[in-house]
């Protein structure tokens, strides 16, 4: 399954997580080139409050590739670098490798 059709599937399940409005409340984006068909994937928010923006920070997130829910590996925005997250979802792609 691509990201698109993973996407699409979320939407057509009645999911709002890639909702135009839902993306742009958190200043989401996603770091497309981070899916491999596997579920996992990279996106990056950023809050912005009355004092202004907060740095932007990096999750990795987990698409259930048969109910088309998402939820967040660890914590939400732990890594601060796009590099970090990058490494870490290696990381865990080794371990979940192994594993199976």
């Amino acid at each position: 399954m691509t990201f698109t059709e993973f996407i699409q599937a979320n939407k057509d399940a009645n999911k709002h997580y890639f909702d135009a409005d839902t993306m742009r409340f958190f200043r989401s984006k996603l770091v497309r080139d981070s899916w491999n068909g596997d579920g996992l994937f990279i996106t990056s928010e950023q809050f912005v409050g009355s004092q202004g923006a907060a740095p932007r920070a990096w999750s990795i997130r987990r698409g259930n590739l048969k109910t088309f829910d998402v939820d967040s590996v660890g914590e939400f925005q732990q890594y601060k670098t796009l590099h970090r997250a990058r490494k870490a979802l290696a990381e865990l792609r080794a371990v979940e490798m192994a594993v199976a």
